[in-house]
């Protein structure tokens, strides 16, 4: 049911807008706000703040209701708004004055994240340092953040042990790399791969069920989606091992029986028949110039529904890919048989505009990479977020390793 209108006159608390929210969120499935008979534009709740009058218009989707519930959590109901024709222009320009004030603070300079089968490291791409920020808890997989925390999936069973006994787990941390608390479905969570978080909706990719997995952050409720309405009792027919989501846009992608995408919109409706054969045991899934592109892992190179195919090297195992303006990382690893993977290497290589390698930073011993994210820089393959750390966040509880400057053996 829509959330009951709330006029001008009638224009309500911060705080009641807030409890009416959640309880909205709650009791209900609606994909928005308003009923969809009312054109989107229209004003349906007013909220009152001090002098100033918010409207939020019918349209607002449920996920981006999750997405500011979220950041209430954080900041409280005295969330500063700014003047603006909606909530969500005021809202904007409210993160958008905070993200400024944190950069005054000082924050600390671009790096990339990466998950190995072993651990998980911070890398300066700049001089090529790299820190383990956590080891010790199984295979380590897909990377996600939103404004406030760092999401990272980890499996707690060592590298090949077996699926269906398992249950992953999500590390939240902070902006200090600090653990704040760990995340499990009540339904298990097995074999996660890829995760992103998007407009409060944190999706995780529980492989072995064909299942996407996704976690309302303000809510902390969890939903379990079968894209392709398999039975509950299938496993990994389906291999689905990436999301992306850009708006009402959801892609996955995955490797069996062979390379795949498909798309859906955020009410979990196919958006064409099927999926789109692509790429060779395929990892990763992106939008780049409106075209769709994956990792074919298996052939070594990225490739896109407008036919172009760039060959990173052949005989490398392709997984983890970041874009931050012209500049791309993509990570290799050694093509190995799975009880070997766990102690062999791995490179993030880094290519220019023009395509060229700029540099190599390669981890040794680590196993192979699993994810790739850049911190501190927006990344179009992810979520858009440049998530910021305080200074000084990389201090002497992680160990510093230097990463080679040369590919790994293939």
């Amino acid at each position: 049911m829509p959330m009951e209108r709330v006029d001008r006159d009638q224009a309500l608390s911060n705080s009641e807008f807030h409890r009416r929210l959640r309880e909205w969120l709650e009791n209900t499935n609606e994909a928005m706000i308003g009923p969809e008979d009312v054109p989107g534009a229209t004003s349906w709740i007013h909220v009152r703040e001090g002098s100033a009058v918010f409207a939020l218009n019918a349209n607002t989707k449920r996920y981006a209701i999750e997405g500011y519930l979220q950041k209430v959590s954080v900041h409280g109901d005295d969330l500063v708004w700014t003047v603006g024709k909606t909530l969500r222009d005021s809202l904007l320009s409210s993160i958008q004055a905070r993200k400024a004030h944190q950069r005054s603070l000082g924050s600390l300079k671009p790096m990339l994240l990466a998950s190995t089968t072993l651990a998980v490291w911070m890398v300066d791409p700049e001089s090529g340092d790299a820190w383990q920020i956590d080891a010790g808890r199984g295979a380590y997989y897909g990377i996600s953040f939103d404004t406030e925390r760092i999401y990272i999936a980890c499996r707690q069973v060592a590298y090949g042990g077996a699926k269906e006994p398992q249950d992953n787990a999500i590390l939240c941390l902070d902006r200090k790399l600090r653990l704040l608390e760990v995340l499990r479905a009540p339904q298990p969570i097995r074999d996660v791969h890829q995760i992103l978080c998007d407009g409060g909706t944190l999706f995780v990719c529980s492989t072995f069920d064909d299942a996407v997995m996704e976690y309302a952050v303000a809510s902390r409720t969890w939903n379990v989606w079968r894209p392709f309405n398999d039975d509950a009792t299938t496993h990994d027919v389906h291999h689905i091992n990436s999301v992306f989501v850009k708006g009402d846009l959801i892609m996955l992608a995955g490797s069996q029986p062979k390379g795949w995408f498909a798309r859906f919109d955020r009410g979990h409706r196919p958006l064409e028949n099927g999926k789109h054969l692509m790429g060779s045991m395929s990892h990763n899934v992106w939008l780049e110039d409106g075209e769709v592109s994956v990792c074919s892992s298996h052939e070594g190179a990225l490739v896109s529904t407008s036919g172009t195919r760039q060959l990173i090297h052949p005989g490398a195992w392709l997984r983890g890919v970041c874009q931050v303006g012209p500049q791309r990382y993509v990570g290799i690893s050694q093509e190995l048989q799975r009880g070997r993977r766990s102690g062999s290497d791995c490179s993030i290589v880094a290519f220019s505009g023009e395509g060229r390698v700029d540099r190599y930073y390669t981890i040794l011993g680590s196993g192979t990479l699993n994810d790739l994210r850049t911190i501190g820089m927006a990344d179009t393959t992810h979520n858009g977020i440049a998530f910021e750390l305080e200074r000084g966040t990389i201090d002497s509880r992680f160990q510093k390793y230097e990463t080679r400057n040369t590919l790994i053996d293939l």
